[in-house]
């Protein structure tokens, strides 16, 4: 069920969080910034799954693949909290992240209605739904996934938080890692049983937000750049590991860098 490793994109437009672009750029080159279709075209990779956690550069994407007649999944990443009414600091204390898939054209529309009401109606701080609003908007055009890290699990058990999921008729996926954390084992031995207990998918997934593991260092510069942190002490939650790349993803599938 979860012997598959599906490997997960995110590029710059999620700010702070990727240095993958969604450039035509063709070739990968150590002087300038990967792009996510270089590595699907070098790869042959037909189908690329990108998450992102802003919509902006959904249509340089999809006008790029079509230009390489390659297909993508996207998928827009969202903060979710109980009540997006409740403006409090007790509120932040119930948000987590989920992943909003598009299953076809028709989607755009749909995903288009939810972004915009998270980033005006319901925005606190930083753009968030409520499950509430979620199920209202929901059609199924889209599919939802529940992440490892940041999803309502992660953030009850590890950050003391009450993120509380009304799923309604919305039947999630839930995405396993195993990127090298000290607590990814806790998160599976109770995400696992409880996923198989609602007969919810489960997804061996594996993120990825830069080419190589030397990019770790740019990576992280980038990071500590957007949190006005110190490269000597980037103070980052969960940033302890350099397998974000895809040359893991490589080495877990048994393959190599080209």
């Amino acid at each position: 069920m979860i012997d598959k490793l599906n490997c997960i994109f995110s590029t710059h437009a999620s700010i702070g969080s990727a240095i993958l672009t969604s450039e035509s750029e063709s070739e990968i080159k150590d002087t300038s910034p990967v792009s996510v279709l270089s590595i699907a075209e070098k790869y042959d990779i037909q189908n690329t799954f990108i998450c992102d956690s802003s919509i902006s550069l959904f249509i340089q994407c999809y006008e790029n693949f079509k230009k390489i007649k390659r297909d993508f999944t996207w998928g827009l990443r969202l903060n979710i909290c109980n009540d997006a009414a409740q403006k409090t600091e007790e509120s932040i204390k119930t948000e987590s992240k989920v992943i909003i898939w598009m299953n076809n054209s028709d989607a755009y529309k749909d995903i288009i209605k939810i972004y915009t009401k998270a980033h005006t109606q319901d925005n606190y701080y930083i753009p968030r739904t409520d499950w509430s609003s979620l199920q209202n908007l929901w059609t199924k055009n889209l599919s939802l996934s529940i992440p490892f890290y940041g999803g309502f699990f992660h953030r009850n058990m590890l950050m003391g938080y009450s993120s509380l999921p009304e799923f309604g008729s919305i039947e999630p996926s839930f995405q396993i890692n195993k990127m090298g954390l000290p607590f990814d084992d806790i998160l599976e031995n109770y995400i696992i049983p409880y996923a198989k207990d609602n007969r919810f998918e489960i997804i061996n997934t594996h993120p990825v937000y830069y080419y190589k593991r030397k990019d770790f260092d740019a990576m992280t510069v980038f990071k500590c750049i957007n949190k006005r942190n110190k490269f000597d002490c980037p103070n980052i939650d969960y940033w302890s590991s350099d397998n974000f790349c895809y040359e893991a993803y490589l080495e877990k599938t048994g393959g190599k860098l080209l």
